[in-house]
């Protein structure tokens, strides 16, 4: 997933959340309103030092992986 493709999903769960996610977001980034709608309308990017705390507010976590399926042991050898 690029970096564009994280932020496109991102907005829609945004857009999707219930009513008041944005003013509650602003509080949780300590931040204004205006500036949260900002940057989950697109009109400017969304700030990476913030995306915990985004992802966390929206439920969700960031996993990585391995682009190889062998690769994907649960067990990181020692």
């Amino acid at each position: 997933m690029t970096w564009d493709e994280l932020e496109a999903e991102i907005r829609a769960r945004a857009k999707a959340a219930p009513r008041g996610f944005a003013a509650s977001l602003a509080e949780r980034l300590d931040t204004d309103k205006s500036a949260v709608s900002q940057f989950l309308s697109g009109r400017r990017p969304i700030p990476r030092e913030h995306m915990h705390l985004i992802l966390d507010a929206l439920g969700l976590e960031l996993v990585l992986k391995s682009k190889k399926a062998t690769d994907n042991n649960p067990e990181i050898p020692t």
